[in-house]
């Protein structure tokens, strides 16, 4: 007789609330099956009693596992149910199942409380400075908090963690590569890669690495599957930056790290002196200095900060004051720059008006679409979009180098003008077509709070102007104090950010804590 076999696991899991809006259901079986009996009306999944249009459903004789795809996003803060027939037949053609297998599941709530630990329980302090990987499963983020992780000591210092909004779970990324000791000085401002896997971070603490740090802020790259770390802020010859290294930003594949130091040991180019942006390779140890001149003489002349890097680490985008890097400038006003490391001798302004022009304000914070094409920045000048920005405050702009074009990003909806008062902060999905930002306006959503700092997306693909503010509670409640720092997948679905505002019913602290939210806008 023929043995029968059973559905052995589930995904999402029997009664889970973490499924990502993007999630594809899956079920494996003890035994192989026949694929031709396994299609999307023998495998179904449906919402409050309504069938849920499915994509595909596919087979995998090699793991056994068959995958269920919606054919769109699922709805946040629902409960599914999915069914596999009792109809679906083994290799054999017997029918193993004696009823239908039904399981349930609900996708994460629209926003998430993401700096507690995997008992669900907030932390105890201070969580801020976050940021989100390419699908918003993964939240990374900074907290002083000492319950967020179990069985390792943090010594009441701030350190960096990322959490699995999916499974719960929570990793002390600050630590050395036995996962069994903390970072022994505080870490900061975290970044991961779009995978989720590399997570990059400075700390001044002197028990990361085998190389000698000398206790100054350095760059550290962390491999969330393997748990080894490294010191990014070298030069060629694994030694140590002399001078602070921040702000790091990391490719996707981890091979790359793009960061700002004032060392004057990494790179062959005369730092003049400044904060210089570097980009380390970590497959063959090289570091390029970005930030410099193009006769290739030396660094730029002022503080240059702030980068980021496409999803590839061939484009890199940075601010700085420094004069002496494109066209002659007189003033050293803040700019921001673009650098194709495929041509690294030219240096490309970005906060320039439509025909090329110099901004006549300085500009801050900018962010690159994974093309390269696209970058947002803020800015104070009022000659970037001046048919539109009328608020002589700072606004979010959109540089579309194919056009070009810089378009004005934080706008009124209605007419098209910008925002009654300061924006900025923004980011911008991988496919360049969603912007987050944050603003203090008044006049981006109705019955926005004027003069608090809330956080939006703008969908940019939109035939209409399509803006919605992100930081409201499942009650609705909109809040009366500031939520800040966003980032956003890259996929466009997921922003994080940090607020004192309670925002879900779990937390519970009254202090700073991350947040992730679902982008209304994704379309």
């Amino acid at each position: 007789s023929v043995t029968p076999s059973a559905v052995t696991s589930v995904f999402p899991p029997q009664s889970s609330d973490g499924a990502l809006v993007t999630t594809l259901v899956t079920a494996t079986f003890r035994d192989d099956m026949n694929a031709s009996t396994i299609n999307d009306t023998a495998f179904t999944l449906s919402l409050g009693g309504a069938p849920v249009a499915v994509s595909s459903v596919a087979y995998d004789s090699t793991s056994r596992t068959v995958t269920l795809t919606p054919a769109s996003d699922l709805l946040a803060g629902s409960e599914y149910r999915a069914t596999i027939s009792s109809t679906v037949e083994n290799s054999s053609g017997a029918t193993p199942l004696a009823a239908d297998y039904v399981w349930s599941f609900t996708v994460s709530p629209r926003v998430l409380l993401a700096s507690k630990n995997d008992s669900g329980i907030v932390g105890n302090n201070r969580s801020d400075i976050s940021d989100i990987d390419g699908t918003g499963r993964y939240v990374v983020f900074e907290s002083t908090a000492t319950n967020l992780v179990a069985n390792i000591s943090t010594n009441g210092l701030n350190q960096v963690y990322r959490k699995d909004t999916v499974t719960g779970e929570v990793n002390l990324v600050s630590s050395d590569s036995s996962n069994l000791q903390a970072a022994n000085n505080a870490s900061f401002s975290p970044a991961i890669s779009d995978n989720g896997r590399f997570v990059v971070f400075h700390s001044a603490a002197t028990n990361l690495s085998s190389i000698t740090t000398s206790g100054i802020l350095q760059v550290y790259i962390k491999d969330l599957t393997d748990g080894s770390i490294e010191l990014v802020s070298r030069d060629i010859n694994a030694t140590a930056g002399n001078a602070t290294a921040t702000n790091a930003v990391v490719s996707n594949d981890g091979r790359y790290v793009a960061f700002q130091s004032g060392a004057t040991n990494l790179s062959t180019l005369n730092n003049n002196g400044a904060v210089q942006i570097y980009l380390k390779d970590m497959a063959d140890e090289s570091v390029d200095m970005v930030s410099r001149e193009t006769t290739l003489t030396g660094g730029a002349n002022g503080l240059s900060a702030n980068a980021d890097i496409s999803n590839d680490g061939r484009f890199v985008v940075f601010e700085s004051n420094a004069t002496n890097l494109v066209f002659p400038q007189t003033t050293n006003i803040n700019r921001i720059y673009l650098v194709d490391m495929n041509v690294p001798d030219i240096i490309e302004p970005v906060s320039v008006d439509a025909n090329g022009a110099d901004a006549q304000g300085s500009s801050f914070n900018p962010a690159v679409s994974d093309n390269g094409r696209y970058v947002v920045f803020e800015s104070n000048a009022a000659n970037l979009d001046p048919a539109f920005d009328n608020n002589n405050a700072t606004d979010v702009f959109l540089r579309d180098r194919s056009t070009p074009s810089t378009t004005l990003v934080s706008i009124n909806p209605v007419t098209g003008e910008s925002a009654d008062n300061t924006s900025s902060n923004a980011v911008i999905s991988g496919d360049g077509v969603y912007v987050a930002f944050q603003s203090r306006a008044g006049n981006i959503v109705v019955g926005d709070n004027p003069g608090v700092v809330d956080i939006y997306v703008r969908n940019l693909l939109s035939p209409t102007i399509m803006i919605n503010q992100v930081n409201i509670s499942d009650t609705g409640i909109n809040p009366t104090v500031d939520s800040g720092r966003t980032k956003i997948s890259s996929d466009g679905r997921y922003v994080s950010f940090d607020s004192v505002h309670k925002y879900t019913a779990d937390d519970t602290d009254g202090l700073f804590d991350v947040y992730r939210a679902y982008n209304s806008t994704h379309q």
